[in-house]
């Protein structure tokens, strides 16, 4: 017949209070930290990943399409891509000399919108392409497009075909259009 809580457990509880409070402050820093680690641990696997590319091209003489595509597989889990650039009506599909009309494909829709773009056969919006993609020689079934800058300007976009990362950051995004546009130059062959 006795009380759930005796006037011990509220001592108890009373003074245990300020430990349990400084321990939940301790576990919120200890994941902020954890989280800060694998945040860094990211950033200097990419930039492994950037070093040793350049190094492969410069001094090993690695094909730079090559170069990048093993990038990419870094980067974003991706084996196909494509760097659309636009020629004033065209998207053309580097390494390739494939074209496209830039309102009638996903790279299009990323260059004209200067925004990432999601392209999926059942979104209308982002232009899906089949066509394309089979004059591609690509067996696409979604694709991510992003904004691809040369001399500080938006020349076109890089298309990943089938990644199989969904979480791409604009970070990582921008790191890897800048080792393309490095290793490419302005001629883009």
């Amino acid at each position: 017949n006795s009380p759930a809580f005796n006037s011990f457990d509220s001592q108890l509880v009373t003074s245990l209070t300020p430990l349990i409070c400084d321990s939940l402050k301790l576990s919120k820093w200890l994941e902020k930290q954890a989280a800060d680690i694998s945040k860094v641990k990211e950033d200097m696997k990419l930039m492994l990943v950037v070093n040793d590319t350049l190094a492969n091209v410069s001094s090993d003489g690695c094909d730079r399409w090559e170069a990048i595509k093993k990038a990419s597989f870094e980067f974003f889990n991706c084996d196909d891509l494509f760097i659309a650039l636009f020629d004033g009506r065209f998207m053309k599909f580097t390494p390739t000399e494939i074209k496209c009309k830039f309102e009638e494909c996903t790279a299009g829709t990323a260059y004209n919108y200067r925004e990432t773009v999601w392209g999926r056969p059942e979104d209308d919006k982002c232009k899906f392409n089949k066509s394309l993609y089979e004059e591609l020689k690509v067996d696409c079934k979604y694709s991510l497009a992003f904004p691809y800058r040369t001399g500080g300007r938006v020349a076109g976009a890089i298309e990943l075909i089938n990644p199989k990362q969904t979480e791409i950051d604009a970070e990582k995004q921008k790191l890897f259009g800048s080792l393309c546009a490095c290793l490419l130059g302005n001629s883009q062959s």
